[in-house]
């Protein structure tokens, strides 16, 4: 009996581990892209992307069954019904080739990655090593940027980019590894593993600023000072404990700061004035309706350009994969920048209804779910999910597509699904 419970554990650690992979694979496959031409075809979609993803589905309903699906079927329906309205307002431009790769994207990234957040059944034990396995993938990444660095000659050059992204999914990634290492600096006991931890959370910080995304830089640093505030009231801690976190807080104060001011040009420091200065004008725009502030605010352009199309169709919207058109750069766009507005425009407010049900439904379980935790340790862990489900939920406000806020929907599967009474397997 012992015998079977630990191969089962060992099987449900690798199918962790394949999730984990599974979220990444997009990626990993674009790094991959950078250096040699991967042709889009079946063996790549189902081995390098998907596979992972179906032996980890395969592993949760071999050990789970569908009990997850039963007992939240609520908001599997909620999921449901948004797929088919996504699936039915596509047909408006099925004629666009964005419509048809984000709409794969979609299904096999997002509401496919929904189910398989949910079927994983979380217990504590396995969320501390999912969380163990990020610091792991962050390590490993941060390894390979600086090796391709300093030994590659890979060009950072006025933005930091992972080989085949772009700089505001770099930030926003490094920015989550650097909350990953933060939640397992707070968690584990051993100071070795303390101070592994904290130079992640350093690394993966620096690598997130130096992307230079002003979305990114205002998401991290406001989730940063959430951070912070959570740990400090609602979680109980040892003296040793709040010194050494408030140690790391202020250490990366200093260190930011003196980045910032240390170095002359249009940097770090330019970016974050930057971000200052576009919140100065959203206010006086807001307050004062000033045209020139209107003009200085790359957004604000395309939001005007998604609300006038919303009003062509508001109850049923203008179809998943509308361009959007920039007025002042004269250049159409992809997508508005705004996840909830896209949501809203595309989908119309049988959409959006929808979708803002679905946050809400995954709120309440989150509280839910917490409130039922015994253990301050347990709460700790599980804090994760929600926090992370949030975090990409307002940075998708600022950048993400719908079809690239995928992380957002995993999460929200995983906080669906958490086995907070930690039954046996």
């Amino acid at each position: 009996m012992i015998f079977l419970e630990k191969q089962e554990k060992l099987v449900l650690n690798i199918a962790d581990i394949c999730l984990v992979y599974t979220i990444l694979s997009p990626i990993i496959l674009s790094i991959f892209g950078y250096y040699i031409e991967i042709e889009e075809n079946f063996v790549r979609t189902v081995i390098v992307l998907q596979g992972p993803a179906l032996i980890s589905c395969g592993i949760y309903l071999y050990c789970f069954g569908i009990k997850s699906t039963r007992e939240n079927y609520k908001i599997v329906l909620l999921v449901l019904f948004l797929t088919i309205v996504v699936l039915a307002s596509s047909l408006q431009n099925w004629d666009s080739d964005f419509t048809k790769y984000g709409l794969k994207f979609i299904l096999a990234f997002c509401f496919f990655g929904f189910l398989l957040g949910l079927a994983a059944n979380f217990t504590e034990r396995r969320a501390k090593n999912f969380l163990k396995y990020w610091n792991i993938i962050a390590l490993l990444l941060i390894i390979y940027i600086s090796i391709s660095i300093i030994f590659f000659d890979y060009q950072i050059q006025s933005k930091f980019r992972i080989p085949g992204d772009n700089s505001a999914r770099t930030g926003i990634l490094f920015f989550f590894f650097s909350f990953c290492a933060l939640i397992n600096f707070v968690t584990v006991n051993k100071y070795i593993y303390r101070m592994i931890c904290a130079i992640i959370f350093f690394c993966s910080a620096f690598f997130g600023l130096i992307a230079k995304s002003r979305s990114a830089i205002s998401v991290f640093i406001v989730n940063l000072v959430f951070f912070a505030l959570v740990q400090f009231t609602f979680f109980k801690k040892s003296k040793i404990d709040k010194f050494l976190l408030i140690a790391l807080f202020l250490i990366f104060a200093l260190t930011l700061s003196f980045g910032l001011f240390s170095v002359k040009g249009k940097n770090l420091r330019f970016r974050f004035l930057n971000i200052l200065k576009t919140s100065e004008e959203a206010i006086t725009f807001i307050i004062k309706g000033d045209s020139g502030a209107y003009k200085s605010i790359n957004r604000l352009s395309l939001w005007q350009d998604a609300i006038s199309k919303f009003k062509l169709n508001p109850i049923f919207g203008v179809g998943f994969g509308t361009q959007y058109f920039h007025q002042i750069k004269k250049e159409k766009r992809s997508h508005p920048h705004n996840i909830i507005l896209q949501f809203l425009v595309e989908t119309g407010i049988i959409g959006f209804t929808l979708f803002l049900a679905f946050i809400l439904f995954i709120v309440n379980k989150a509280i839910h779910v917490y409130l039922k935790i015994k253990t301050e340790y347990g709460k700790q862990i599980f804090f994760f999910f929600p926090f992370a489900f949030f975090f990409f939920l307002i940075f998708a406000c600022f950048h993400f597509a719908i079809h690239e806020n995928y992380f957002f929907w995993y999460f929200a599967g995983m906080i669906t699904g958490y086995d907070f009474e930690n039954r046996p397997l």
